[in-house]
């Protein structure tokens, strides 16, 4: 509202969730301000969606994990089931580097199902995964990190 109310001639949404912009998308849309959606599909034909390779990201991620780990246990979070990215884009691009062939064989264990269900990640996730900044401050080395990987884990291994 306030943007609109002080004469935004565009608008650019990088959406945390793409039902809760709806009204807002709707009052620019009336006020006739073009939207565009970074990296966060907003399902609207009148908004321009501008993003970066997801496929392309999933692929790196799996190939860097396999490669580190290619067989043992994995817990996938994939984050919001309501976001394309993440129940889409990022799977096809983790199965086209071999990561559900990796299942498939048995060489990987899905801990939180098949899938990675959302609904069973951050459970999983706490009971298997060690996140580094508890790491570091764990004296002589005792706890072993294990390999995480995410897009938004910037400057992390």
């Amino acid at each position: 509202d306030t943007l609109i109310s002080k004469g935004a001639k565009v608008l650019i949404l990088l959406a945390q969730s793409n039902t809760a912009v709806l009204p807002g998308l709707q009052k620019a849309k009336d006020a006739g301000i073009p939207v565009i959606a970074y990296d966060r599909l907003i399902e609207d034909p009148s908004i321009l969606y501008i993003t970066f390779n997801n496929v392309g990201v999933g692929e790196a991620e799996a190939k860097a994990v396999l490669t580190k780990v290619p067989k043992g246990n994995y817990v996938l979070i994939k984050g919001d089931p309501g976001d394309p990215n993440a129940s889409t884009f990022l799977p096809q691009g983790w199965d086209n580097a071999g990561l559900k062939a990796a299942v498939a064989s048995g060489d990987i264990k899905l801990l939180n199902g098949p899938d990675g269900e959302a609904e069973h990640s951050q459970a999983a996730a706490g009971r298997h995964l060690v996140a580094g900044d508890v790491a570091a401050r764990v004296p002589h080395g005792r706890v072993r990190l294990l390999p995480r990987l995410g897009q938004d884990l910037a400057g992390r291994e």
